[in-house]
């Protein structure tokens, strides 16, 4: 999974680019960029924290199909 796809699956479960940009340190247009492909990665303490915000709130939630 990309960065991008890390920030998409946060933005959709409600999460803006401005509380995720928060929660890793940075600016919200340091995620725009990454978003936008400009940045292929943020630098390594931000992606710890991005890490572990979509851990907690995208994983931490069962898929469908692992609640079937």
């Amino acid at each position: 999974m990309t960065w991008k796809q890390r920030i998409d699956e946060l933005m959709l479960s409600g999460e803006s680019v401005d509380s995720i940009a928060r929660h890793m340190g940075v600016t919200a247009n340091a995620v725009r960029e990454i978003i936008k492909g400009r940045t292929a990665a943020p630098r390594a303490d931000a992606a710890i924290s991005l890490l572990a915000l979509h851990q907690s709130l995208i994983r931490s939630t069962p898929s469908t199909s692992e609640a079937a």
